[in-house]
């Protein structure tokens, strides 16, 4: 099956110089809050630095932020289908909910986080490669495949470097993909309902009853996914 005009898209978003930007928890924290908070309006000023890790645990636990946060609310600029943090650069799967719709979100979310890791790490100019990647999926399989890429992949790219050429334990290998924080693999692959992600109707639309299905799988899917052919050309970086 094909998408109509808003298909989603992978979204590559890398830092210059292939430089590690998603360093300890408060970096992964900032970029999680601005995920979510530039789809919907405009961070507040007052969010301090000692509260950002409290509110990304918040969004990933799927509660309720007590704070008035976000400012100029307006609707979601893109659908939030997937994400993933890894080093030095972020992967996104987002449908458009209007025109120029990834454009202006991925360029809030830049230009918001690189302000915040500027003035932390004390440095001045672009933090962030332009222009971004940006590949269409044009069907549901070539969706299914990069929402695999992106929280499978991409997160053993973060346990290590060399999985490629082999794992000593892929049991913990696995076990890191089930408890990265920073991907959406809980949401998709397990029982974690975030408020990173679109809702669950939207979820539906595109994913249907698959998104049930995965749930289960687990360990197992994750074994069987990585003796497949991954490496496709929508995932090329």
């Amino acid at each position: 099956m094909k998408f109509d005009k808003f298909k989603p898209c992978h979204i590559i978003v890398r830092a210059v110089e292939g430089k590690p930007v998603f360093v300890d928890e408060l970096d992964c924290s900032r970029y999680l809050f601005q995920v979510w908070a530039t789809n919907i309006g405009k961070p507040s000023y007052n969010i301090f630095r000692k509260n950002i890790i409290y509110i990304a645990d918040q969004l990933l636990l799927g509660a309720d932020i007590p704070w008035k946060v976000v400012i100029n609310k307006t609707s979601p600029l893109v659908d939030i289908l997937s994400f993933a943090l890894a080093g030095d650069r972020a992967h996104f799967i987002v449908s458009p909910n209007v025109e120029n719709g990834i454009a202006k979100y991925v360029h809030k979310i830049n230009l918001s986080f690189a302000k915040y890791y500027n003035a932390r790490y004390n440095r001045e100019g672009i933090l962030f490669n332009k222009p971004y990647k940006s590949i269409p999926l044009e069907t549901v399989e070539d969706l299914d495949d990069a929402m695999r890429y992106v929280n499978v992949v991409k997160v053993l790219d973060v346990y290590s470097k060399e999985w490629r050429k082999g794992v000593d334990d892929w049991t913990d290998a696995y076990r890191f993909v089930e408890r990265y924080r920073y991907s959406s693999y809980a949401d998709i692959f397990s029982d974690r309902s975030s408020k990173m992600l679109a809702s669950e109707s939207i979820l539906a639309k595109y994913l249907g009853g698959r998104i049930d299905n995965n749930k289960v799988k687990n360990i197992d899917f994750i074994e069987w996914y990585l003796k497949g052919d991954y490496d496709k050309k929508i995932f090329l970086e």
